[in-house]
């Protein structure tokens, strides 16, 4: 099928349109389809060459017409082309500019007419020489876009440009595309210096990190106390090497399990209401609790410690370092037994001394007094005073001795001290003492039985020097997890405090400090409940 061009159907719509032309200025007389005949057919070639010379004249009005419009649209073109924010350069195979418009003449710092014929290489700058031979050769044998960038010489500043090229369709010129980008690259060598020296930043932080990461952990792989790391559910997270050699698990038993694998239950309960009341503090102090407690290894054995936790910043853990107090524990008790012996001796002193010459002068004074009631009873009467104030002296100074002797106690003996410190107590107090103490309390080591009886010395002068009371009672309960020593009475009290906000050894008052440091010694934990008005509780529990 042969297809018609469009340049036949052009002229044959304008031959239609001629003929149309003709017909409305022709008079009849001369149409074309009269009867054929010498003048019909002269009237027929006029016909037609007036038609052709319409069609001529419609075809030169249309091509005036599309002159107009390309002449038009070439103007508009080289406005766009001359003043386009981008350099346009036109070169042929050699490298001569053979075009440039204004932008690219204010890139090369030279007037445009004297760009034509120029060299493009002598703009630019020798560093870039090799780059533009290289790119100019590859846009000319390859026929593809190419895309490279070049420095421009001529100015105080390198001028650094983006250049993409094409070839024209006889691939005779090149056509290239050149935009400043000094700007951009003054901007990535700015930003690429940043970096370096944010990297160089960075990375001295992270080695300063590196040495207190690694000082932090020779500092934990070296104490010779235990860390451990726990949630506010008792759960260990981590631990140091000195927590496994000092309760003789290894480190993956000990992470994962339990705060009470290490502490007995009861003293865990206390310290996650501890950690538990610094979870909800409002504010970020950095302010921990601090207990002397007993812990226990892997075999089963309690040994003391001292416990001191805190919060780390604001998450939900906590650090617990633990320190051994075994030896200070034991040196705590030679100190102790020397203290005993200390007050066997000054009791040794008072009896012998000090106790026998206050009685001879007592009955040396009565003796005086008898003699001289007939010649001088004011005198005699005296003498007499002054003998039953020197018998009182005697009587508190055999009440302070015995409160001074040692004890020698065994298996057995514990109830029945406990029964003469009630009665001797009894003696000089006008409050009502009861004991409750089980047949079956034995306590066989000696050290612990003196300890308690120390601390419920101590608790009962505090209730009767102190607290008014009226009633006291003292409770004594063993059990083979525990032996608790309870005083209880329903004197004047005092104002209540906080037992997990007191450090240890700071509890109100000499006689209370005494017997914080007595339990801490047997590993013992003292707690006194107090109310003001309302009377105390001293309560020592021993884990045995």
């Amino acid at each position: 099928m042969k297809l018609k061009s469009p340049l036949r159907s052009i002229n044959k719509s304008l031959k239609n349109y001629a003929v149309h032309l003709f017909h409305s200025e022709t008079p009849k007389s001369f149409a074309p389809d009269d009867e054929p005949g010498d003048e019909s057919t002269l009237q027929r070639l006029v016909h037609e060459l007036q038609v052709h010379q319409i069609e001529l004249e419609t075809q030169n009005e249309e091509l005036r017409h599309t002159q107009l419009q390309l002449s038009n649209a070439r103007d508009q073109y080289l406005q766009l082309y001359d003043m386009a924010p981008i350099a346009y350069v036109t070169i042929d195979q050699t490298g001569k500019i053979l075009d440039a418009n204004f932008k690219a003449s204010e890139l090369f710092d030279a007037r445009r007419n004297e760009l034509p014929g120029a060299a493009l290489a002598a703009f630019i700058s020798p560093a870039s020489q090799d780059a533009y031979y290289l790119h100019r050769q590859a846009v000319f044998s390859t026929g593809l876009k190419q895309a490279t960038e070049l420095t421009l010489k001529g100015r105080p500043t390198q001028t650094v440009t983006r250049v993409e090229s094409v070839t024209s369709a006889d691939k005779d010129r090149c056509l290239m595309v050149m935009v400043d980008i000094t700007s951009q690259k003054l901007a990535e060598e700015a930003l690429k210096r940043l970096n370096e020296e944010l990297e160089t930043l960075v990375a001295e932080r992270m080695r300063q990190i590196q040495m207190s990461f690694n000082r932090l952990n020779t500092i934990l792989n070296t104490a010779t106390d235990a860390i451990i790391t726990i949630n506010n559910q008792g759960e260990i997270e981590s631990v140091n090497p000195a927590s496994a050699e000092m309760f003789g698990f290894s480190s993956d038993e000990l992470i994962g399990g339990n705060i009470s694998l290490v502490i007995p239950t009861q003293q865990t309960e206390t310290l996650l209401r501890n950690i538990n009341q610094l979870l909800h503090q409002i504010d970020n102090r950095p302010t921990g609790c601090v207990m002397d407690i007993s812990a226990r290894r892997k075999g089963g054995y309690l040994f003391p410690i001292s416990l001191s936790s805190n919060r780390i910043d604001k998450e939900n853990a906590f650090t617990c370092i633990i320190r051994d107090m075994s030896e200070r524990v034991e040196l705590e008790k030679v100190l102790l037994q020397r203290t005993e012996e200390e007050r066997n001796r000054i009791g040794r002193e008072l009896h012998d001394t000090i106790g026998q010459t206050v009685v001879g002068i007592a009955l040396k004074a009565i003796s005086l007094s008898t003699e001289l009631e007939k010649i001088a009873p004011p005198l005699a009467q005296a003498l007499a005073d002054m003998s039953a104030k020197l018998e009182t002296t005697g009587r508190e100074i055999h009440t302070i001795v015995n409160d001074l002797s040692p004890l020698r106690m065994d298996d057995n003996d514990f109830k029945e001290a406990l029964q003469w410190l009630v009665d001797s107590s009894q003696i000089y107090s006008h409050a009502k003492i009861t004991l409750e103490c089980p047949n079956d309390v034995a306590i066989k080591d000696s050290r612990v039985a003196t300890q308690l009886y120390r601390i419920a010395q101590e608790a009962l002068h505090n209730a009767i020097k102190h607290a008014k009371a009226e009633l006291i009672q003292v409770k004594i309960k063993q059990t083979s997890e525990f032996i608790k020593l309870s005083v209880i009475d329903d004197g004047s009290g005092m104002e209540s405090t906080s037992r997990s906000a007191r450090l240890p050894f700071s509890l109100s008052g000499k006689g209370l400090e005494n017997m914080k440091y007595r339990a801490h010694v047997i590993g013992a934990d003292v707690e006194v409940l107090s109310n003001k008005g309302k009377g105390s509780h001293v309560e020592c529990t021993l884990l045995t």
